[in-house]
């Protein structure tokens, strides 16, 4: 196996985004870094609060940030077209890793191996939860680095199949690894602390948990019977714990409002014993 030296990233959504795109971003670069420990990792964003993100970076050893020279023009453009490209293509790192769904429209202009992680193309399955603009630069940009990419990563079977079907990749290009858990969930919890966070959210002892954002459009049922279908639970004597992302009292999605209101559903401030909730 080649010795890799350098690593390079899309850092946007690890440095920004406190949600699922971002937590696998950071997760996946706190891993490789694990793994290759000798390594040079370089983390590709347009813009960096250093004071927001500080104490993610000084676990990593502050690895080396690129950003676009002082001056640059439309530097929104930078990491879709020639400026993060040409920085690639100069740094000439052993791997490029686009780890949310992208990678430069000119990629192959650097002339390194690249790999893309996709999550999945709902927007596709689903389009009425999408505006009409998301929906067109969702797939200009998702079927370019599909078609592009050295090598793809797919987080389940479900999505490896969509890009296989709806954008005619090479199965034999595409991985499917599965996203990585947070160590808070490999904790042990106490059968005290799991009755406590029973009896919080008024819980019977079986239950389904979604953690996640739930969209504009999308009934809060739609969670529950499917998943608790699955695994062969009797969903009607069993209750949804789902927790949603809450910021200033107010739902992040778009439009979201107040959750509908279900006997069968509590819902749960982000992070809530999130821990006891998935042990419980």
């Amino acid at each position: 196996m080649a010795t890799i030296r350098s690593i390079a990233f899309d850092a946007k959504r690890a440095l920004f985004n406190h949600t699922g795109l971002g937590n696998y971003s950071r997760y996946a670069i706190e891993t490789m870094q694990r793994a290759y420990p000798e390594a040079e990792l370089s983390l590709y964003t347009r813009k960096i609060h250093r004071r927001q993100m500080h104490p993610w970076l000084k676990r990593l050893n502050m690895p080396r940030l690129v950003t676009p020279d002082r001056g640059t023009l439309l530097p929104a453009l930078w990491r879709h077209w020639r400026g993060m490209t040409g920085a690639l293509r100069r740094d000439r790192p052993d791997v490029y890793h686009g780890l949310s769904n992208e990678l430069p429209f000119d990629i192959r202009r650097a002339g390194i191996p690249t790999v893309v992680t996709i999550h999945d193309l709902i927007f596709r399955r689903i389009p009425e939860n999408y505006t009409a603009i998301d929906r067109w630069l969702y797939n200009l940009k998702f079927r370019s680095a599909a078609r592009n990419a050295t090598r793809i990563i797919a987080i389940s079977e479900r999505t490896k199949a969509d890009i296989i079907e709806l954008y005619g990749i090479d199965p034999a290009k595409i991985d499917v690894i599965y996203q990585g858990v947070n160590p808070i969930f490999h904790q042990p919890v106490s059968e005290e602390t799991r009755e406590e966070v029973r009896q919080k959210y008024g819980l019977p002892e079986r239950y389904i948990v979604m953690v996640g954002t739930r969209a504009a459009q999308e009934p809060a049922d739609s969670h529950r019977g499917t998943a608790g279908d699955r695994q062969g639970c009797d969903t009607g004597h069993s209750r949804s714990c789902t927790q949603q992302i809450w910021r200033a009292g107010e739902a992040t999605d778009r439009g979201a409002g107040t959750p509908t209101a279900r006997e069968d559903v509590a819902w749960c401030a982000y992070r809530a014993s999130s821990g006891a909730l998935c042990h419980g």
